[in-house]
């Protein structure tokens, strides 16, 4: 997909500081891992806004003032999540529904760099090593940077939802 998200950009009008090619799937956790990575290398309080490609946004404005208005909050607290319960079983998933005092998890994440680092040292240290040696041993490939396959794969697979937010 590299190039058709270089093809995006361009249409945009936007410059990547960096699009970054994981040579093997490792799921959400190691990817944005990564990406927090780079983001804190040339910014310290690098904000990232994380969002799944699969999405239908239907009034973009709106959306992008969400996003704007959180990108603050991520530098305080917005929020004391009590539970974060990872795709629960119908049952449960209906009673949340109907007691009408939860949150939907849309897989949409806007989160400060260093905060999200300091959550993966905390609960998976294995994922943060992999992605720094993946980083390190990363080379240009065209415009794209290619993370370095042996330290990138020894990352477990597992989703940011279950290694971090849950």
């Amino acid at each position: 997909h590299r190039f058709l998200v270089k093809e995006e950009l361009d249409r945009a009008s936007l410059q990547a500081k960096a699009i970054i090619l994981e040579p093997v799937a490792r799921n959400t956790a190691a990817a944005i891992t990564v990406a927090a990575l780079a983001a804190i290398h040339d910014d310290p309080q690098a904000i990232l806004v994380v969002m799944p490609s699969d999405h239908a946004v239907r009034d973009e404005a709106r959306f992008s003032d969400a996003v704007r208005r959180a990108i603050p909050q991520s530098h305080e607290t917005a929020y004391v999540v009590e539970k974060f319960c990872e795709k629960p079983d119908a049952n449960t998933a209906s009673a949340y529904i109907a007691e009408g005092n939860y949150f939907w998890n849309s897989g949409i994440f806007v989160l400060n760099a260093q905060t999200f680092l300091d959550e993966v040292a905390r609960h998976d240290p294995d994922i943060l090593r992999a992605a720094r040696g993946a980083l390190a041993e990363a080379a240009t490939d065209l415009s794209f940077l290619r993370l370095g396959r042996e330290q990138f794969a020894a990352s477990p697979d597992i989703s940011v939802d279950y290694a971090i937010m849950e």
